[in-house]
């Protein structure tokens, strides 16, 4: 899945009919058994889910390829978090599918099969993705250096409760917004459904685009330090033409020569 969703972004290589198909694996994601999700959570907290939430949907809100999501009210902050569980197994899984994905590199590259795709340092960034999204640790601390600095962006980064996350569960604030993904789905289907409902809640689609693009040309080029997997599922719109950014599994920053360069383009 993780594969697919790197190549549908890579829409100066393959058809859109392809990146599009591909796109398609960023929210098909099946859940796993809310029983085992609860035997994971209370593992990792050291108790029963009752001692430290007031209320826990068993229902999953969202699945991902690594994870899945529960919403919750903390017991004692009195507040309403998503709790993001790693998948079980999700080690063995990995370590199985890289090496059929090895193999199909080294088979790639060994025949010159389309060479301007740089399989190795596709593969390279593949297993540097894993090592940090199968720790939440990673993320936990990506989520709250990009909270600050993307406050200053006017974009919003959920609140973590670092005091509730551990290597396999990342507890943080639990925003009620629409992801991009169902925005762009839905206006395909019904346009004017998606109009009023931009009346409704004081959305301008172009303003929402521009705050995105200069947020992110500023994420590279000012900060250095910038959301390195921003499909639209982990984009989301709130009322008032405000944005909010999810998954910082995967964040980058660029080397003074690149960075140097990449500036020199843009003049």
């Amino acid at each position: 899945i993780k594969l697919g969703q790197l190549l549908s972004m890579r829409s100066d290589v393959f058809p859109p009919e392809l990146c599009t198909a591909l796109s398609r694996l960023q929210e098909q994601a099946q859940g796993f058994s809310p029983k085992i999700a609860r035997d994971i959570i209370e593992k990792e907290l050291g108790g029963k889910i009752e001692s430290f939430f007031d209320k826990f949907e068993e229902k999953p809100c969202a699945a991902a390829s690594i994870a899945q999501v529960h919403r919750a009210r903390l017991k004692k902050e009195k507040t309403w978090v998503a709790i993001k569980v790693r998948r079980p197994e999700v080690d063995r899984i990995f370590s199985q599918d890289m090496s059929v994905i090895r193999r199909l590199f080294r088979f790639l590259t060994r025949f010159a099969i389309m060479p301007y795709m740089r399989w190795g340092d596709m593969l390279w960034e593949l297993e540097q993705i894993f090592a940090e999204e199968l720790d939440y640790r990673y993320e936990i601390y990506n989520q709250m250096r990009l909270r600050r600095s993307l406050t200053r962006h006017n974009i919003y980064v959920p609140k973590v409760f670092q005091r509730y996350c551990t290597g396999q569960i990342l507890v943080m604030e639990f925003i009620n917004a629409v992801s991009m993904t169902d925005y762009l789905n839905l206006l395909k289907e019904d346009p004017l459904r998606v109009d009023n409902w931009l009346k409704e809640n004081k959305i301008d689609s172009e303003s929402v685009g521009k705050r995105l693009m200069f947020s992110y040309l500023r994420q590279v080029l000012e900060d250095n330090l910038f959301h390195a997997d921003l499909h639209p599922g982990n984009i989301f719109l709130l009322r008032e033409n405000r944005i909010a950014l999810l998954d910082f599994g995967s964040v980058g920053s660029s080397e003074g020569d690149m960075l140097r360069k990449y500036k020199l383009f843009l003049e």
